[in-house]
């Protein structure tokens, strides 16, 4: 059984050092706790080797990534243990026996070491700006002021639980009909390059309809050193439009463009309207200053242009005018957004007022992804029909020309 020195405090603040024979360092915890005193630094004094069974999924060839969910549960679970009294330390060792995802338990580990040595819970997460953000970050300062943090962090997992719902919803709705295009290009491609070809040698030197020669000559241009090349002209353009979105005024143009779309481009901008202004609502709402909150909304936007207008209502606020001035100059945010935006000003109830925004324009993307689905479903269908139905109808052209022929 391992020997553990500690360092701890008691109720009153006072310090105290020793040392335990215990079975581990969750045992520790656990009955000092007990003692009611909490433990701020502990070390083994004989390093034990422990084997452990080998687990395929820790080898990894990348670092995993944290996902918004993995983020919400840690949030919710961490919330739910400091409202039931534990302390800092107590709950970082149980989240980081718990946490599946070998990126968040590192950081964990991380931020419980800081928080072992003394220093706030928000530096601790501002070492790990890939799992917690600017926004995590800025919440824990604020919670330090009044010295809770149980709510803020259950703030955090439902602001968490909403932007994975309506992001899901949203991707869902892009994805059938990107995948249903892509299946159907993909169906007419090998059609062309494998069924064109022997229909040619079927049909000799027969003179060929219009729209089955132009199906010939795509055949051909996907046959042998020409296929290569059209795939290498295919990869340069794709890796070239990605490296062009990745500069600043390639972003700028493609967000843009994507708002512009017919009919997604209304649902994306309501999904970005969702995002940002229960983001706001939610930084205002626990004491973040105006300045430093639209600031940290602007960076986790991942938006372009929904992020200029964010960094020019924070230029707007310096100089002195009000929050919706920004948003009404910008010309892209509805009526709506600009007139509730500039009540709650006049009122004194921002937070509140971004908080309707976010439930209104939370419902209305439900409400068009739900009638964008119910509508693209014949949609695609007739697409599908059309595209791969055209393919055969050039293809047996020929034959219906022979058969009339002979009926002559």
């Amino acid at each position: 059984m391992p020997t553990f020195n500690y360092v701890a405090q008691d109720r009153k603040g006072k310090t105290r050092k020793g040392t335990l024979e215990v079975e581990s360092a969750q045992a520790l915890v656990k009955q000092l706790r007990g003692e009611g005193l909490f433990v701020s630094e502990y070390q083994e004094a004989v390093a034990v080797k422990r084997s452990r069974k080998f687990k395929l999924s820790e080898i990894t060839i990348t670092k995993a990534k944290v996902k918004t969910r993995d983020l919400m549960l840690f949030s919710r679970q961490f919330a739910s243990m400091i409202g039931a009294g534990l302390h800092l330390v107590e709950c970082m060792e149980i989240l980081e026996q718990q946490s599946e995802n070998p990126t968040l338990k590192e950081a964990i580990a991380g931020v419980k070491m800081d928080v072992m040595e003394g220093k706030s819970l928000a530096e601790g997460f501002a070492k790990y700006p890939k799992v917690f953000n600017n926004l995590y970050v800025s919440m824990m300062e604020a919670a330090q002021t009044t010295g809770s943090f149980a709510g803020p962090l259950d703030d955090l997992a439902t602001m968490l639980e909403k932007t994975e719902e309506i992001q899901r919803k949203v991707k869902g709705a892009l994805m059938m009909p990107t995948f249903t295009m892509a299946f159907a290009v993909l169906i007419n491609l090998l059609l062309i390059k494998f069924m064109v070809p022997t229909f040619v040698m079927v049909f000799g030197d027969t003179e060929l309809p219009k729209p089955t020669q132009v199906l010939v000559s795509i055949s051909n241009m996907l046959q042998g050193v020409q296929s290569l090349i059209l795939v290498g002209i295919i990869v340069v353009i794709t890796f070239s439009t990605r490296k062009f979105v990745q500069t600043s005024r390639g972003r700028r143009i493609w967000d843009r463009l994507k708002l512009k779309l017919p009919i997604f481009g209304t649902i994306i901008l309501k999904r970005s309207i969702t995002l940002f202004s229960r983001t706001l609502s939610l930084l205002l709402g626990n004491g973040v200053e105006y300045l430093e909150a639209l600031s940290i909304v602007a960076n986790v936007s991942d938006n372009q242009i929904i992020r200029e207008v964010l960094e020019d209502a924070r230029e707007s606020i310096s100089r002195g005018e009000d929050l919706s001035d920004a948003f009404v100059r910008s010309d892209v945010f509805p009526p709506l957004v600009t007139q509730l935006i500039g009540s709650g000003v006049k009122t004194g109830k921002v937070p509140e007022m971004l908080g309707h925004i976010s439930k209104i324009y939370e419902a209305e993307v439900t409400q068009s992804v739900e009638a964008l689905t119910e509508a693209l479903t014949p949609i695609l269908t007739i697409i599908l029909g059309v595209l791969i139905g055209g393919v055969l109808i050039g293809l047996y052209l020929p034959v219906f020309g022979i058969g009339e022929q002979l009926m002559k």
